[in-house]
C-alpha cells in the first residue's frame, strides 16, 4: 500500500519519508521562487532545489513541515509558500489509521442504510487527475504559468510538448474502474451499500457494474445523451459531449444562455412519434443540475441521504455546491480524502489517504476478499 509520498525526500529536514511516516505535499510554488535569487532561496528552510520538477510537487514529514510553518519561517519564505499551502495533501500512515477502520467496519455491519459519495479521487488511479490538491488540473493549471525558468532549452520544449498532450485530454473509452469503484459494486452485492451519489462524469460506476437504478450522477455522464422532449437517455460507447460543447459550426449548435457552451448532440429521439433533440448530460458551471435523468438529482440525492446511517464521502473536496450539502443529512459520515475539507471537523471519521487504500484495508477488516 505505498502512498504518493513514501520513499519520497522530505524538502526539510533531507531524509526519506517511510511508510511509518505521516507525509504531505505540495505544488511547487514556482511563480514565487523563479523571482528570487539563490542566495536567498539557500537560506530557506524548505530545500526547493531538491524538489522532483517533473511532477511540480514537493514532499514533507508531516511534522518536519507543521514544526516550522509558520513560525520558524522567514517572511520571504512564508510569502512564497502560502501561494500553494491551500493545495496540500496529507497522508497518513497505515498504523494511524486502522484504528479509524476498526469503528468503520463495526459501523458498515451494524447499519441499515448507506450511501457513498464520491468525487473526482476515486478516479486518480484510473488515471483521471482531480481537479483541486497538489497535481489537480486545477492546480496544475495555474502553476503551469507559474514554472521556474531553466536554462535547458531542451527540457522547455519536452514539457511544452506534455502540456500540448495534456489539451487533448482523457480518452474516457479506455478508462477502467479502479479498485474502489470495484468495491463499491461488491459491497452493493452484499448488501453494505444501497446508493451511490457521484460527482464524476466518466462512467466508472456504471461500468464497475454498480446498478444504474441505484445511481445518481449529479453532474452528468460523458457517454449519455438524452431527449429533450421525453427524457429517454442514451448509452453510447462514445463519448457524446465531443459532438457537442464547442462545435461552433455545427447546424445543430445552440449556445446555453446559461453556461455559454452547446449541449446538443445532433442527434434525435428513436421513440415513435417523438423524434425530440438529444442533449449532453454534462452539467457545466451555471447550469441547472437534471431533475429527471441519471438518477433524479439534487432531489432525489437528498432523500437518499436522508434515509441513510452512513454517507461514505469518496475523494471529493466537499467544495462545489449544491452536492457538498448532502453528507449533512446522514447520521454518520466518512471522509476519505487526502486534502482537507470544510466538511472534516463535523464528519464522525476523517481519513487522510486514497480511496483505494482505504477499501484495502476496510475489506481486510471486514474479512471481505477484494475485487480483480
Amino acid at each position: 500500500m505505498e502512498r504518493p509520498v513514501d520513499n519520497k525526500l522530505c524538502l526539510i529536514c533531507n531524509t526519506l519519508i517511510n511508510m511509518d511516516d505521516d507525509g504531505m505535499r505540495i505544488p511547487i510554488p514556482s511563480k514565487k521562487l523563479s523571482k528570487l535569487a539563490e542566495s536567498t532561496k539557500s537560506k530557506f528552510i524548505i530545500k526547493w532545489n531538491n524538489c522532483n520538477n517533473n511532477e511540480n510537487v514537493g514532499c514533507f514529514h508531516t511534522k518536519c513541515f507543521y514544526s516550522n510553518y509558520p513560525n520558524n519561517l522567514t517572511s520571504k519564505e512564508l510569502r512564497v509558500i502560502e501561494e500553494v499551502v491551500d493545495d496540500i495533501e496529507s497522508f497518513s500512515c497505515i498504523s494511524s489509521l486502522i484504528p479509524q477502520i476498526k469503528e468503520i467496519s463495526k459501523l458498515f455491519k451494524d447499519t441499515k442504510y448507506t450511501v457513498v459519495f464520491t468525487g473526482a479521487g476515486i478516479s486518480v488511479s484510473s488515471g483521471i487527475p482531480t481537479y483541486r490538491g497538489a497535481l489537480g488540473i486545477d492546480t496544475i493549471d495555474v502553476n503551469q504559468t507559474k514554472k521556474i525558468k531553466t536554462n535547458n532549452e531542451e527540457e522547455e520544449n519536452n514539457n511544452n510538448n506534455n502540456d500540448d498532450e495534456e489539451d487533448e485530454g482523457t480518452d474516457y473509452t479506455k478508462l477502467k474502474p479502479t479498485l474502489s469503484h470495484k468495491c463499491l459494486t461488491k459491497m452493493n452485492q452484499l448488501n453494505l451499500m444501497n446508493y451511490c451519489i457521484t460527482q464524476n462524469c466518466d462512467d466508472l460506476h456504471g461500468k464497475s457494474g454498480f446498478p444504474r437504478d441505484k445511481l445518481n450522477e449529479l453532474h452528468g455522464n460523458v457517454f449519455v445523451e438524452y431527449c429533450e422532449v421525453c427524457n429517454k437517455e442514451y448509452v453510447r460507447n462514445f463519448c457524446v459531449d465531443v459532438d457537442s460543447t464547442d462545435v461552433y459550426n455545427e447546424p445543430w449548435y445552440v449556445q446555453c444562455p446559461k453556461c455559454k457552451w452547446n449541449h446538443y448532440t445532433g442527434r434525435n429521439c428513436t421513440v415513435k412519434k417523438c423524434k425530440g433533440k438529444l442533449r449532453d448530460t454534462i452539467v457545466n458551471f451555471y447550469d441547472d443540475l437534471h431533475d429527471v435523468v441519471l438518477g433524479g438529482g439534487y432531489i432525489k440525492a437528498e432523500e437518499e441521504c436522508k434515509k441513510a446511517d452512513i454517507c461514505l464521502c469518496l475523494g471529493s473536496s466537499l467544495t462545489v455546491s449544491p452536492a457538498n450539502t448532502l453528507p449533512s443529512f446522514s447520521k454518520f459520515q466518512v471522509v476519505v480524502t487526502p486534502q482537507a475539507t470544510d466538511f472534516d471537523s463535523k464528519a464522525t471519521f476523517k481519513l487522510n489517504t486514497t480511496c483505494d487504500t482505504f477499501f484495502r484495508l476496510l475489506f481486510d477488516e471486514m474479512d471481505l476478499e477484494l475485487p480483480k
